[in-house]
């Protein structure tokens, strides 16, 4: 009963949130429409965080007492902090353990890509110079990280062919296909996949979904 509960909520939040818009931040948004999710912005000691929800049908079969992992990202789509509730001994625990869940404040929350032109996009805004040197390296994977407020990309390294995986390789390219030497601190990964003639973005690691 608690888990169709938590669904019914869910479900009531999808259809009574706020329209997809373009006060998100740039990474943060990208990520929302490629995942089709529900965005909740958050409030951290004067941070803007966010939470990417996925909206599911109840599932029958689920247990009720499964520990549920809230994970947010700040404004460059790193992975700042996790929440972690439930499971038979009630677990209610934040890691790092240095962040205060008092004040953790819910601002609003913005609905996932909903018409065809915002999907269409997605799939078109790889630019033009990462798109031709994928296909000058053959590559039909690219992955795209955020990093000082632009993106860079690197692509997949076709002489591995020993697993399953898809392994990337190489130097990472900004927009207008430079090297960027050794960045650290990049955001939160999310490929293109080369399919029917064009790139599409998607939130799931090539090989490990």
């Amino acid at each position: 009963m608690k888990n169709v509960l938590i669904h019914i909520a869910l479900f009531f939040l999808y259809n009574n949130c706020y329209a997809a818009n373009d006060s998100l931040p740039a990474c943060i948004n990208t990520m929302k429409i490629s995942s089709e999710s529900v965005v909740t912005e958050y409030e951290y000691k004067g941070q803007r965080w966010f939470v990417f929800t996925k909206i599911v049908p109840p599932n029958k079969n689920e247990i009720s007492d499964r520990i549920y992992k809230t994970q947010f990202y700040d404004a460059n789509c790193k992975l700042v902090c996790t929440w972690t509730k439930g499971g038979v001994t009630g677990m209610n625990k934040v890691t790092p353990d240095t962040i205060e869940k008092a004040k953790i404040k819910k601002i609003k929350v913005v609905s996932p890509v909903t018409t065809q032109k915002q999907k269409e996009h997605w799939e078109n805004v790889l630019p033009d110079t990462i798109v031709n040197l994928a296909h000058r390296k053959h590559s039909e994977w690219i992955e795209q990280r955020s990093y000082k407020g632009e993106y860079l990309y690197i692509f997949q390294d076709i002489t591995v062919t020993l697993t399953s995986k898809v392994i990337f390789n190489g130097s990472y390219y900004n927009n207008k296909g430079e090297i960027i030497f050794y960045p650290k601190e990049i955001g939160i990964a999310y490929w293109w996949h080369y399919y029917n003639n064009k790139f599409i973005g998607t939130q799931f690691r090539p090989g490990y979904r």
